[in-house]
């Protein structure tokens, strides 16, 4: 049976896809009426509006505020730090049509010679939509390749992995895709998107949001 499925950033994209009639100005009109736009490090994220924030589990508000506060308070980096450094943060998601979040933590280390920014996702709990706690068992590898390009030093990779809910397997297949901020990258901010395979043989899509800053 499936337990979760899942978040909420860029979750109003594929809303909008699946309305046929609906035109450009009009899903522009309904973004801003749904989401607030953040942008900074990254650019037009929607995230939930302050208001509908009190209605969110902690481990999600939490996470919404931090992405914003590093999204918006840093700039891109621009030039390509040397070296290594540790990060740590978090991880968070929404089971997409239920009221399930899911929340880890995220520790990554960046080698910027060799251009690698890995790590493991842990320690994930949440709360379902009955108000039941979750608890995840098992972590899940993080492999992304840092690019330094024109719009900055940017990264992008999967998250690949099975973790354990109540003795049955589910399945994590996503791709994270993010940027660091600062003049030396002192933060990283990113977007995930992908599904979960559930034990049925099913899967259900994520859009969850990244927040790290360097030890």
């Amino acid at each position: 049976m499936n337990k979760f499925s899942t978040i909420s950033a860029g979750a109003a994209l594929f809303a909008l896809a699946a309305c046929g009639g609906t035109t450009v100005d009009e899903a522009i009109e309904d973004i801003a009426n749904e989401f607030q736009i953040s942008s900074g490090v990254l650019d037009d994220i929607e995230l939930p509006k302050d208001e509908d924030l009190a209605d969110l589990p902690s481990l999600v508000s939490d996470l919404v505020n931090e992405f914003e506060e590093f999204n918006e308070d840093y700039d891109v980096t621009l030039t390509l730090p040397t070296g290594s450094a540790d990060y740590t943060g978090t991880l968070g998601f929404q089971v997409e049509d239920q009221e399930t979040y899911l929340a880890g933590d995220l520790d990554l280390i960046a080698d910027f010679d060799a251009l690698t920014f890995d790590g493991t996702y842990s320690n994930i709990a949440g709360v379902s939509e009955d108000g039941d706690t979750l608890t995840v068992i098992g972590s899940v590898p993080v492999d992304t390749t840092i690019r330094d390009g024109s719009d900055g030093v940017t990264f992008d990779g999967t998250l690949f992995g099975d973790v354990s809910l109540e003795d049955e397997t589910y399945s994590f297949n996503a791709l994270i895709d993010g940027a660091f901020g600062g003049t030396n990258g002192e933060i990283a901010v990113a977007e995930v998107s992908g599904n979960i395979g559930d034990p049925d043989g099913g899967s259900d899509e994520i859009f969850g949001l990244v927040t790290l800053e360097q030890d």
